[in-house]
């Protein structure tokens, strides 16, 4: 379908902000990291680029391994009252309702009637991220990440995206009810759902493609954690980390 297509180019064109900072010498690289100390973290990083942002929301991702990867902040940039997550959820939901009736509406019209239907049909991503209310921070959970991976303007995309990852696995699974088993962050920004049917049987979707895995691609993955999990590699992305925290620690240590 056309807006599968569009979800992929939109997100995949937000503006990302890469943030290393340090690894302390005194955490293994396996621990967990706080997610008090990640928060604050993503809100000075937040603040630097978009100005006062308040904590909404928070949802962990795990690794082929079931350990948490990392976490995904939901920040409001706006004045006033923050907003539950059950009306944004709901907003996002009638949001889609009003798409999916505008792409079964075949009936001719006059011209700006169409022109209405493809300007709101394209632009559906850009008002479900709503990038003028919120951001996203994408943290590491553990030390062996750089602490802040990503952060951009809008919801993420376990919102915005769930719905239509959603219907991917009821089709791909053929099946009336699914569940979202798991948020899986499997390498370097790839995000992945992994939903379940009422039987056992499941089904990963990508949520920028709209699509399901297929083996290709988690191969590529299995071949990504094959390479980080070399000793070279390891050691100098370790030394890395450890260098720039450093720098950083002071900082957050001072930082409200």
């Amino acid at each position: 379908m056309k807006h599968k297509n569009t979800v992929h180019s939109c997100l995949l064109m937000l503006v990302m902000i890469f943030v290393i900072f340090s690894l302390p010498e005194s955490h293994a690289q396996n621990d967990l990291v706080p997610i008090e100390l990640s928060l604050k973290a993503s809100i000075y990083y937040a603040e630097e680029i978009f100005g006062e942002v308040r904590f909404l929301d928070v949802v962990t991702y795990y690794d082929m391994d079931d350990k948490a990867a990392i976490y995904v902040f939901t920040l409001y940039r706006k004045p006033g009252e923050i907003p539950k997550l059950a009306e944004i959820k709901k907003e996002l939901r009638l949001i889609r309702e009003e798409k999916i009736q505008l792409d079964r509406d075949n009936t001719p019209g006059h011209a700006p009637q169409v022109a209405e239907k493809d300007f709101k049909t394209e632009t559906y991503w850009k008002i479900m991220r709503q990038e003028e209310a919120f951001v996203t921070v994408v943290a590491s959970a553990t030390y062996d990440q750089v602490p802040v991976i990503q952060m951009y303007a809008g919801l993420p995309l376990h919102m915005v995206a769930l719905q239509d990852a959603e219907t991917v696995a009821l089709e791909e699974l053929n099946v009336g009810n699914v569940r979202l088993e798991k948020l899986l962050y499997l390498e370097p920004l790839r995000f992945v759902f992994k939903f379940t049917d009422d039987f056992g049987n499941s089904v990963l979707v990508n949520p920028l493609k709209l699509q399901k895995m297929d083996d290709n691609d988690l191969e590529s993955m299995r071949y990504y954690q094959m390479m980080i999990e070399e000793d070279h590699i390891m050691q100098r992305r370790r030394s890395i980390v450890q260098k720039k925290w450093n720098h950083i620690k002071d900082i957050l240590e001072n930082f409200r």
